[in-house]
């Protein structure tokens, strides 16, 4: 079900944001594509819109943070940060 046309956020771009090392790529990779199919999947992934880079970003760093954590808690947007929440509730009404 991946129909991104482009990379908004790139392993890279993560890299240096959250000050990671190479060795942690696909691992990062992962998130990034894990958070992309949630945004498509809850209706807020728009291309054209730089919340969702914002969204993406956010996420991603809010799962290296807490890696530990079960990751299936994550069903929804009510699981995320508030912060993250009201992003997401924004994208989903974006047009």
């Amino acid at each position: 079900m991946r129909k991104v046309t482009q990379e908004l956020v790139s392993v890279e771009d993560v890299l240096i944001a959250q000050k990671y090392e190479e060795d942690e790529a696909p691992f990062i990779q992962s998130l990034i594509d894990g958070a992309v199919a949630f945004l498509q999947g809850a209706g807020a992934y728009h291309e054209d819109n730089e919340l969702t880079i914002t969204a993406i970003h956010l996420m991603v760093g809010n799962w290296l943070e807490n890696r530990a954590l079960d990751y299936r808690e994550y069903k929804n947007t009510h699981m995320f940060p508030i912060g993250i929440q009201a992003i997401i509730t924004q994208l989903q009404y974006a047009e």
